[in-house]
């Protein structure tokens, strides 16, 4: 990651490691999850150096047994960027608030609900 590199990019690598998740990048960390505030909140498709003026280059390795949280906390420790990750749940997405399940168990949920949705 590097200033230039733009949100789309990350969210589709991420995608494809996790198709029932989903990585938002947000204008602010936010305190209160309301639904509303996450829609406003959203950035879509900028690049990193306009989130975070004094990013710098580097990466972040994220594996199938990361939690949620902590994905979310080194976005925000190693570059400066808040990160929200989602989960789908039939045709919604909902926030991954569970602190105990990692990502390829929440996306497993993800999929798992998705099957029951197409019946």
């Amino acid at each position: 990651m590097h200033y230039s590199t733009k949100t789309g990019t990350i969210k589709k690598v991420f995608n494809k490691l996790f198709p029932y998740l989903k990585l938002e990048f947000l204008k602010t960390v936010l305190i209160n999850e309301a639904v509303s505030s996450w829609s406003e909140s959203v950035l879509h498709n900028r690049y990193l150096g306009e989130i975070n003026h004094s990013i710098s280059q580097g990466s972040i390795t994220i594996s199938g047994e990361e939690k949620a949280m902590r994905v979310e906390q080194l976005f925000q420790q190693e570059f400066g960027l808040p990160v929200k990750i989602f989960r789908k749940n039939k045709k919604a997405w909902v926030t991954t608030a569970t602190d105990d399940l990692t990502l390829a168990e929440q996306n497993e949920i993800g999929k798992e609900s998705c099957q029951v949705a197409e019946y």
